[in-house]
């Protein structure tokens, strides 16, 4: 990295490099300035923020661990892209899963487990409050994780772990987190309170509207495209998002 600095890009003491690259990158993702499947060359990208390129090279490792870059050696990176019938693929089987975990959990969430979510709902609500869209969906996945867990069916929790996963990079990719009030807290609510009461179908109802609200407000055609990968990176391509 001999001849490269960071002083292209924000930082904090004691962050390196790779995290700082990493963090511009997933926030040029998150704020919609990056499209999906849009190239993301590695001498660009260092040009841009002033590093090497081995930082770089990191970076979209760890993106790519996360689904939000598509990145294979000696092919380069872009940013993920999913057509509309595979984005549809991802919640026909969420929905499906989760609505049999909601089922089952229903027999076996203890007051201790209720507590548990009711504890991820505020943290989702709190990130809300604060514009923190990293914050919403980090609690909202919790929160699905663990109703996979209370289902008491560990191929089922492990499944339903993974397709989560795959339907929130859609969540960062096309939902614009633009409502005057947050939609899933209230949505998560009404799960628990099936939860609490035992009762599984009505579990299995509120878990499958959940997931259904989540997909239909998605909106695949939500970017603004700025000129080049430079601009998108200084964030002149578009204001940072906000919840």
């Amino acid at each position: 990295m001999a001849g490269k600095s960071s002083e292209g890009a924000d930082s904090t003491p004691g962050e390196n490099l790779e995290e700082i690259v990493y963090r511009t990158l997933k926030g040029a993702i998150i704020g919609h300035r990056l499209s999906p499947g849009a190239p993301l060359a590695e001498a660009e990208v260092a040009e841009a923020l002033k590093v090497s390129r081995t930082p770089v090279r990191s970076a979209f490792r760890r993106l790519a661990d996360e689904g939000l870059v598509t990145w294979r050696r000696r092919k380069g990176a872009t940013v993920a892209h999913a057509t509309a019938g595979e984005i549809k693929d991802v919640f026909y089987v969420r929905r499906l899963l989760e609505a049999a975990s909601a089922e089952l959990a229903a027999g076996k969430a203890t007051p201790r487990d209720i507590e548990e979510l009711e504890g991820y709902v505020a943290l989702e609500v709190e990130a809300f409050r604060r514009k923190d869209v990293e914050g919403v969906l980090a609690a909202g996945r919790r929160f699905h994780d663990a109703v996979g867990r209370m289902s008491g069916n560990s191929v089922l929790a492990s499944m339903i772990s993974i397709v989560v996963a795959k339907s929130y990079v859609h969540l960062i990719f096309y939902d614009a987190f633009d409502s005057p009030e947050p939609r899933s807290p209230g949505e998560h609510r009404r799960i628990i309170e099936a939860l609490r009461k035992g009762d599984a179908e009505e579990a299995r109802r509120a878990m499958e509207a959940h997931v259904r609200s989540s997909e239909d407000y998605l909106d695949l055609a939500l970017y603004l495209r700025p000129r080049d990968v430079a601009s998108a990176l200084s964030g002149d391509g578009r204001a940072e998002r906000e919840v």
